[in-house]
Formats: C-alpha cells, sequence, structure tokens
C-alpha cells in the first residue's frame, strides 16, 4: 500500500512521447514557435506604446521613457536571436510611424 499523498505509477497523467499525447508539464512549460510569436509581438506593441509616454523630460532636449524594458525582458527570456528580431520589428514600426 502506497503512502499517504504519494501517486502510484498509474495514477500520473505523464504520457510517453511514443503516445503522441505530450504530458501536461510538457505542454504547458515548453516554448513554442507560436508562443514566442506573440510574446514577441506583444513586446514590439508595448515597447511602441511605451515610446509616447515619458517619465521626465530634459531641459535641453532628450527624454526618459519605458519603451525598451519590454523587448529587454522579452530578449533575457527567449534569447538573443528573437530579441534582436522583435528589435528590429520595433525599430521598423517606430520608423515609419509619426511621433
Amino acid at each position: 500500500m502506497p503512502a499517504k499523498g504519494s501517486q502510484t505509477k498509474s495514477s500520473k497523467r505523464n504520457f510517453s512521447p511514443s503516445s503522441g499525447s505530450p504530458s501536461y508539464k510538457e505542454d504547458f512549460f515548453m516554448p513554442n514557435k507560436t508562443r514566442i510569436l506573440v510574446e514577441g509581438a506583444l513586446a514590439v506593441a508595448m515597447t511602441v506604446a511605451f515610446s509616447y509616454i515619458r517619465l521626465w523630460r530634459m531641459p535641453q532636449g532628450g527624454s526618459v521613457t519605458l519603451e525598451n524594458v519590454p523587448l529587454l525582458i522579452f530578449a533575457l527570456r527567449h534569447g538573443l536571436k528573437y530579441g534582436v528580431g522583435a528589435g528590429f520589428v520595433a525599430g521598423i514600426i517606430q520608423l515609419t510611424g509619426t511621433s
């Protein structure tokens, strides 16, 4: 008889990789291309939105904004390749947009 609170092998919800059904842990925690694309699009959108919010305007010109924070967090989460790609897209959108 198993100890109280322990799970037997048959009661676990982990499936083998050969069965074609991923386990809950693999499905929830493994990043896939769609999730990375959506997070990148959100980071780019937040970057463009934050570029219009000025925290402090300096007397001789220039300002302090939080526009690169979403890109930094995205790049730390997903790596250099995806971070540079999202930064490039955000730069192109800000270049073509009106400000």
